[in-house]
């Protein structure tokens, strides 16, 4: 009986060893890590990249192009191009030479030219070469930390990094002139979610009865530069900005409230260190609420009405 059990146990310490060296390796070896494409996303990787900076791995990110202005104020190393699918993606992880890659998106376009690298890819798909399942009970935050995880140092814990990011002085200088104009206590609004959240509207339908109707604070609408006309139409009585995202970051921090959608623009005065309130509707508050900040979601998951978020500043 003990010769059957014999090999059985002998292969369980092989495949113990083997995965215990390939970990090992993985943390002395640069590791890529291809970041989402879009900003609440990308935000919300944060704590893992500082934890990842925190335990001394080499590590280099590739993303869309603003997200070096996202994180000027860090010394992150960061490869940011518009095109970062199949071949470019495939030229620039031949380029690097880098054998690991941590994937925080599920597209094929970004898995394919990874498998042809040869690459040995950590990511929530079945075809990477460690699979993290993605679990739909944590926030968005903590299934980013679980694809780090075999990189940080087991002494760093999630619960016990609460550093928001750092603003480079290009930003600050750019939002001095912006601050001086507005010279009074203010809130910021940020009134649009272009995102649709399994075809419902993330944006709260109170945004134009909410700016006629309170006056405690002086209201500041900063838009993307999309948004920007439609809000000069729909809000003319309010100050309005549209800033680079750490400009617009730090104008918020200013701020005495942020109050936002569900939004990229919600998950930015978060990790910047802003006191935001983030308005929820239809969305999933467990995988997508201010990381740090509040919210504030009606009865049955419907938004709350004007009068409520009144109360609640005053």
């Amino acid at each position: 009986m003990l010769y059957f059990f014999f090999p059985i146990i002998l292969l369980f310490f092989f495949l113990y060893y083997k995965l215990y060296s390939i970990e090992k390796e993985i943390k002395k070896k640069k590791l890529v890590i291809r970041l989402p494409n879009h900003l609440g996303d990308t935000l919300m990787t944060y704590p893992m990249l500082l934890a990842l900076e925190k335990s001394d791995i080499d590590f280099i990110c590739i993303g869309k192009p603003w997200v070096k202005d996202l994180f000027s104020g860090k010394k992150f190393n960061i490869i940011a191009t518009d095109n970062i699918k199949y071949c470019q993606l495939y030229k620039i992880l031949i380029k690097i030479k880098s054998k690991y890659c941590l994937l925080c998106t599920n597209y094929l376009s970004t898995i394919i030219p990874c498998l042809f690298t040869g690459s040995y890819l950590i990511g929530n798909n079945y075809l990477c070469s460690s699979y993290i399942k993605y679990n739909n009970n944590l926030h968005q935050v903590e299934n980013y930390w679980r694809l780090g995880e075999k990189f940080i140092d087991k002494k760093i814990d999630l619960k016990n990094i609460d550093e928001k990011i750092p603003f480079s002085n290009e930003s600050i200088l750019k939002a001095n002139p912006i601050l001086s104009i507005i010279n009074n206590d203010f809130i910021v609004i940020c009134p649009y979610a272009n995102n649709l959240h399994k075809k419902q509207n993330k944006e709260w339908p109170h945004w134009k009865k909410f700016c006629q109707t309170f006056k405690k604070y002086k209201i500041i609408l900063l838009v993307a530069k999309d948004d920007f006309i439609r809000a000069k139409k729909n809000y003319k009585d309010c100050l309005l900005f549209s800033e680079n995202l750490v400009t617009t970051a730090y104008i918020m921090t200013k701020a005495k409230y942020v109050l936002t959608n569900d939004s990229g623009a919600m998950h930015l005065a978060s990790f910047f260190g802003a006191n935001v309130i983030g308005i929820f509707g239809p969305t999933d508050i467990v995988k997508t609420r201010p990381w740090y900040g509040k919210y504030l979601i009606g009865k049955d998951n419907d938004f709350i009405k004007c009068n409520e978020l009144i109360n609640y500043i005053k």
